[in-house]
């Protein structure tokens, strides 16, 4: 059975200004939701496609990445294998050669670590120990011999290497069926792992295809050719078909957090075990058809039927699941600080985008501009009244402030205060609350189109609005993309309610979803019945009403709120299943970690 983190964190979030609760993604139920997370993911993806391989590439002794060390424990050099292509003048083709380099190191990290365990001497005093990398294995005698190497080196899990074998078999695939019906296209997943004795250097990962080759050896031989770092006559050995696509995708997803006992040099961030996966295409983004968005939203959830196996008690039972994150990006996309957007801000932005439709191609880049007008660094102190003045009356920003973004995302800003004989400059530190209002109001285009996050925002929401008939509009896609959010919400509030029993009255409601009571209609009749009834949706999901928070003249109740305005951070999700409660996790409200 599952459970929430076991230690949770305090977090500031910068856009808001409040502190929230989030996991730590490190205890036992942290890693457990994270490899179940990404077994789903895998699995989904592999349902919609028509061919899955499985692979595992590891290095021989002449390739293997090693770093070399002094006597004291600095990192001193790096030795890899490369391959270039060199041209024979003689024979007028092009051969590939391998040779190792030698990165030489700063030597400022220390591979030496210290040993927990305490030692003492004859004389009982505390004395330090450090526990040093890992030899390698040269030879392998018998099952449980082995010849290591006496050198000051180790070997690593080199992420490059992985990159270009990915990179490497689409040149090569898409060169060799380039006049194939064959779509030699793939999405991956991959993870590097260290041996459990040896600790050698090895990748596990799992090939997605769009269509079934016409000939499987010829696939298979031509991907074992793109991996130089352990020539095999063996295909099989490095890559399998997937038959039973549901094992596969838990036994390669469990190696994104798997419980192994490494030296501690090898779990730094330097050295530890990553994962790779595939970004134009993210994995498990295609779970449902877009067309059957108002389908899923006519039924009032989010979540699909689905069912649980219970180890315990050896047998099924019913739960509901969520659709991955990213299934819903295609349509609904981010906007940056969309916290802070009103209902008439999202019209207005709507209706600005919806204005290149017909020619997407045109849509403006303010990209490089963006950090001109609005420079991304620390306010210098140097800076005078004058040139304040003069910035603000430059880029008509409406008000008094000068706004600059650093690089944490924190805005500085510039009070002035004083009579006109004399002024005094103060510096105030504030959030995105301050800047985004204000950037929205005065210049649309520039937040829209200046920002990288906000342009991919808008080209998604084009070709949605190209491609589907219900998207077409904007008033209808404005509709959608906030029954979206309303029933995300009415999940996330239906499953917090029971597990939060005390959270019944109106004014408890509206002290911890502050964003949600700011955003309801000041009065029942400027809103539409769509929208009224969706309110009335999450309201009922957690036990209210809409005439709770609206009194008999269908204006809006103002609460003086005697509760701290908290926010909980996202919560397991629970169903009921007979007598037993089964914990279900949600990636609505974790996201893709």
């Amino acid at each position: 059975m599952f459970a929430s983190c076991l230690s949770p964190r305090r977090v500031y979030n910068r856009f808001t200004g409040e502190y929230v609760s989030a996991s730590c993604g490190r205890c036992e139920y942290c890693r457990k939701h994270r490899r179940d997370l990404w077994a789903r993911r895998i699995q989904i993806h592999s349902q919609h496609s028509a061919y899955v391989l499985f692979f595992t590439l590891s290095y021989d002794n002449s390739h293997l990445p090693l770093i070399h060390y002094d006597n004291e424990g600095f990192a001193t050099a790096f030795e890899h294998t490369t391959e270039r292509l060199v041209f024979n003048r003689h024979t007028k083709e092009y051969k590939s050669k391998v040779e190792r380099l030698v990165e030489p190191l700063d030597g400022t990290l220390n591979v030496f670590q210290l040993d927990p365990t305490p030692h003492f001497d004859d004389h009982g005093d505390y004395i330090e120990q450090y526990i040093t990398p890992p030899h390698y294995v040269r030879q392998r005698i018998n099952k449980n011999s082995f010849i290591y190497d006496e050198s000051n080196s180790f070997a690593i899990c080199y992420s490059k290497d992985i990159q270009d074998f990915f990179k490497r078999c689409r040149s090569r695939l898409g060169y060799h069926y380039r006049d194939c019906s064959f779509d030699p296209s793939f999405t991956y997943f991959a993870v590097s792992e260290y041996g459990g004795q040896t600790y050698r250097p090895h990748f596990h990962g799992l090939l997605f295809f769009r269509s079934f080759p016409p000939n499987v050896s010829t696939l298979l031989s031509l991907l074992s050719s793109c991996w130089k770092k352990s020539p095999s006559t063996k295909v099989g050995k490095q890559f399998e078909p997937v038959r039973d696509k549901t094992k596969s995708a838990k036994y390669v997803s469990k190696y994104v957090c798997k419980d192994v006992t490494l030296p501690g040099i090898l779990t730094t961030p330097e050295f530890c075990t990553k994962s790779f996966k595939s970004v134009s295409i993210p994995l498990g983004s295609e779970s449902f058809d877009i067309k059957d968005i108002p389908a899923i939203f006519s039924e009032g959830t989010l979540l699909y039927e689905s069912e649980y196996y219970d180890k315990v008690e050896r047998s099924w039972f019913p739960c509901k699941l969520s659709h991955p994150e990213c299934s819903w990006r295609r349509v609904f996309p981010k906007l940056v600080g969309q916290r802070l957007l009103s209902t008439l801000d999202l019209r207005r932005i709507f209706c600005r985008i919806f204005e290149y439709k017909r020619n997407p191609g045109s849509l403006p880049n303010y990209i490089k501009e963006f950090p001109l007008k609005y420079p991304v660094s620390y306010l210098s102190e140097t800076i005078d009244d004058e040139s304040v003045d003069r910035y603000i009356d430059e880029y008509h920003l409406g008000c008094p402030h000068y706004p600059v973004v650093d690089s944490f995302g924190v805005v500085s800003r510039r009070l002035l205060y004083g009579n006109n004989d004399s002024s005094v400059l103060h510096y105030d530190l504030t959030t995105f609350s301050t800047f985004i209002p204000c950037l929205i109001r005065d210049d649309l285009d520039f937040y829209l189109f200046g920002i990288p996050q906000n342009r991919a925002f808008c080209r998604k929401i084009l070709r949605c609005a190209n491609e589907y008939d219900f998207l077409s509009d904007p008033l209808d896609y404005l509709s959608y993309f906030k029954w979206y959010h309303a029933l995300n919400l009415s999940d996330s509030i239906r499953f917090q309610h029971e597990s939060f029993d005390e959270l019944q009255t109106p004014e408890h409601f509206a002290s911890i979803y502050p964003d949600f009571y700011d955003d309801l209609p000041y009065s029942m009749f400027v809103a539409s019945s769509d929208e009224l009834s969706r309110i009335e949706l999450i309201l009922s999901s957690f036990g209210l009403c809409l005439d709770d928070f609206y009194d008999t003249r269908c204006n809006k109740i103002h609460f003086d709120f005697s509760l701290p305005r908290f926010l909980f951070a996202s919560e397991i999700l629970t169903s009921e299943k007979g007598h037993k409660a089964v914990t279900i996790y949600n990636e609505q409200y974790y996201g893709d970690s």
